[in-house]
């Protein structure tokens, strides 16, 4: 059986001790293990950062408090048509308007929160 080649790296104390935090933290049984995982890690990062089409996590998380608030506004929305049978009894013929308008002051209030001009609790 064929032995793995070996790299060997003289290392500063500071990162010396940031690896053998990392070992201690995730329960790995040897430096070298560690070491892999690290540099396994830092490969995948690289790979994926040059690609144009890659979605940051701002993006990301944008879009997740967008759907996170149009999801609130709809369960208010639901929940009110529940306890106000008699308004909404027969007509849903306003549903898909009222759903739109529920979708918009949603994009406003998230447009507003990520512009800084509304804090989480002013809704």
């Amino acid at each position: 059986m064929a032995r793995n080649p070996v790299v060997q790296v003289a290392c500063e104390p500071e990162l010396y001790k940031k690896i053998d935090d990392y070992q201690k933290e995730k329960g790995i049984q040897s430096k070298a293990e560690a070491v892999r995982e690290l540099i396994d890690f830092a490969f995948r990062v690289l790979e994926h950062s040059s690609e144009e089409e890659a979605v940051s996590m701002r993006v990301l998380m944008e879009k997740v408090l967008e759907l996170s608030t149009k999801n609130l506004y709809m369960q208010n929305n639901i929940y009110f048509q529940t306890y106000n049978e008699e308004k909404y009894s027969g007509d849903h013929s306003t549903s898909n308007a009222r759903k739109r308008v529920t979708f918009e002051k949603a994009e406003e209030f998230v447009e507003r929160f990520l512009a800084g001009e509304e804090k989480e609790g002013d809704k």
